[in-house]
């Protein structure tokens, strides 16, 4: 039987620059140990990723004083992060790890949540929260987008689900372009993806709401002759709002 490892006062982290969510959640597990502390002769867990595996996949070696940790990209380093601290201890200055070579990997290729932006509830103290709709006009502050789906994506990357469908993922309300690009920053770190939700001729166009180039509104306004009308409408109509609206 292969003895186990004992990681405590300070241990260095190998790929820590590579990989730094990965560190985080092991300071933030366990915030006694000294992580990325340790010599070169110390005690450390080195993090790695391995093209070969796939996405996801990851391998756990223990053997003395050194825990490697190979993963099928980011995900694969997290998810092994995860299971590690998931079977450390409940002491938050010494973390336990089986000996010996553990691998695993999501039971699943698509592991996806399909979510709109207006109804994507994970910070419930913001004002604005709304359950069910499509076209959804957004009612939370400029800043409830992040605070939802930065929740997600943390949910997301501890229970190994790969990626975010984000239908309304471009709009102006919650912060346009630059609310995009620091999600799928903060997602990426943590291995998940985001998926805009996108369909060229409804939905918005590419970006959902707000007057953009690549807003279906805004492009139609420019290019009528190439809007499609049906010869009753669907439903009750909302003619004067900045981008069409209707509920069937």
């Amino acid at each position: 039987m292969t003895a186990s490892t004992v990681l405590e006062g300070a241990v260095a982290v190998d790929g820590a620059d590579a990989f730094p969510h990965a560190l985080r959640r092991l300071k933030e597990a366990f915030p006694k140990i000294g992580w990325n502390q340790a010599g070169s002769a110390g005690p450390r867990i080195a993090l790695s990723a391995d093209r070969g595996m796939k996405e996801g996949a990851f391998r756990i070696a223990a053997e003395g004083g050194t825990v490697s940790v190979t993963g099928g990209g980011i995900p694969g380093v997290i998810y092994a992060v995860e299971s590690l601290i998931a079977a450390g201890g409940s002491d938050p200055a010494r973390m336990a790890i089986a000996g010996g070579t553990v691998e695993d990997a999501p039971g699943m290729l698509y592991r996806t949540f399909w979510t709109w932006d207006h109804s994507t509830n994970w910070e419930l103290s913001q004002v604005g929260v709304q359950e069910i709709g499509v076209f959804n006009p957004y009612s939370k502050p400029p800043g409830g987008f992040l605070a939802d789906y930065k929740r997600l994506v943390d949910f997301c990357s501890r229970n190994r689900i790969a990626a975010i469908v984000i239908y309304g993922f471009l709009r102006d309300t919650h912060g346009g372009i630059a609310a995009a690009q620091e999600l799928c920053r903060y997602a990426t770190e943590r291995g998940v993806r985001i998926l805009p939700g996108i369909a060229i001729g409804a939905y918005g166009g590419v970006y959902w709401e707000g007057d953009h180039k690549y807003n279906l509104s805004t492009w139609l306004k420019a290019n009528p002759q190439f809007a499609a009308t049906m010869e009753k409408g669907v439903g009750f109509q909302l003619a004067d709002l900045s981008f069409p609206l209707n509920f069937p």
